[in-house]
């Protein structure tokens, strides 16, 4: 077993904690870090709206999981979660574009408020590494190339383009665009309530990780270590390679990082 600071040696198991852990993208991790025998224990509130009225645990769930059922937003029971394992995968969110955009109150509650509650216990219960999962979303449409090669960010479609119904993106002498990759250097433009709160997850984890190995650093060359932080961790990530997820937890101790999964 590698250590969380990729040191090689063998180590005690590292616990890992992935809030949402009942996800898509949670429940594969799970699988992904316990073939790695890193004990997994998973806080997910099993909201009815994903998993029925009885809220039960999913069978898909591996039964080696240490379920949890609680809130992100719940200060003590996060608290009572962080005191016992050494990094945590930050999955928790309310899901869904459409909805976004008339459950405001929700979304800002569930994401932001969550990620919010999340960071100030991690500043008094640390851990040795937190990967937030950021989306695709807060990049808003994708990145073009015009008809002679040109990289373009496009706006968002003018409405009277759209009441003609022409929904392709086009380049202002009305040629279509081609769709490209579109890289994490692309501006982010978060065009939904879901987007917005997304951007709001990953902003103040980096912001908050880089304050928190400042700090440390600081008080290192004044008290020999006095602070220990919880750098965050970010990388690119198919969901078809949640193995190198495990690797992310092992990264340079100086990166500060964002967990960008993607189908």
């Amino acid at each position: 077993m590698l250590s969380p600071d990729g040191n090689g040696h063998a180590s005690a198991p590292v616990t890992v904690l992935i809030t949402g852990g009942t996800g898509f993208v949670g429940s594969h991790l799970a699988d992904e870090l316990l073939l790695h025998g890193c004990p997994v224990p998973v806080l997910d509130n099993l909201d009815p709206q994903v998993h029925g009225p009885g809220r039960e645990w999913p069978d898909y769930l591996d039964a080696d999981v240490e379920c949890r059922r609680g809130e992100v937003r719940d200060a003590e029971a996060v608290r009572d979660e962080l005191r016992r394992v050494d990094a945590v995968f930050h999955f928790a969110a309310a899901v869904g574009v459409g909805q976004s955009m008339y459950e405001i109150e929700h979304y800002t509650d569930v994401n932001n408020r969550g990620t919010a509650v999340l960071l100030e216990v991690l500043t008094r219960t640390p851990v040795a590494r937190l990967v937030v999962a950021s989306g695709m979303s807060i990049h808003g449409e994708g990145l073009y190339c015009d008809r002679d090669g040109n990289e373009v960010a496009p706006p968002e479609r003018p409405r009277a383009q759209l009441q003609e119904g022409r929904v392709e993106f086009e380049a202002a002498d009305g040629e279509p665009l081609t769709p490209l990759a579109t890289p994490e250097t692309k501006p982010t433009h978060p065009a939904s309530g879901y987007a917005l709160s997304k951007l709001d997850q990953e902003k103040p984890c980096l912001m908050i990780g880089a304050v928190a190995r400042g700090m440390q650093e600081a008080m290192a060359a004044v008290a020999d270590g006095a602070l220990d932080p919880f750098p965050v961790i970010t990388h690119s990530i198919p969901l078809a390679d949640l193995g190198r997820a495990f690797d992310l937890m092992r990264a340079r101790p100086d990166g500060f990082m964002k967990a960008v999964v993607w189908p």
